[in-house]
């Protein structure tokens, strides 16, 4: 069963100029038996040390998503509804402050997870994800 998220997220188009869009429209593949995913989880610190069945089935409800530059994954306060794995490019995660200003709070990168916390925590996301180059998601 294949879950989508109902997150916005904003696309850069040719122009430059952003367009508001579901994050269930963002590019959105299932992975062929989970094979990337599976890796991915094996040689994760959070989830190395899982059985290889539980590892298994957490890689086949895997899917892959791929935004463009710029583009936000997910915004802050907004209800946690996955973990991502970075597999190729990078996010950086910022809160905004009260003038507007934008703070990096983490980076992350290939092989790498975010948004694990959110799932649990009833306040959602602790801070927007925004993709720094054409990043690849496992979610």
């Amino acid at each position: 069963m294949s879950r989508s998220l109902s997150l916005p997220v904003l696309s850069p188009v040719a122009t430059g100029d952003p367009v508001l869009i579901k994050a269930s429209e963002a590019p959105a593949t299932r992975l062929p038996s989970g094979d990337l995913c599976l890796g991915m989880l094996r040689e994760s610190r959070r989830f190395g040390h899982l059985s290889a069945d539980l590892l298994h089935a957490l890689a086949l409800t895997a899917s892959r998503a791929t935004f463009e530059r710029d583009a936000v994954i997910v915004y802050e306060n907004e209800p946690g509804v996955a973990l991502y794995l970075v597999v190729s490019g990078g996010v950086k995660r910022v809160k905004t402050g009260g003038d507007g200003r934008e703070f990096i709070i983490a980076l992350v990168g290939p092989g790498q997870s975010f948004g694990e916390q959110s799932i649990f925590d009833p306040h959602g996301q602790a801070s927007t994800a925004i993709a720094m180059l054409d990043t690849t998601l496992v979610r």
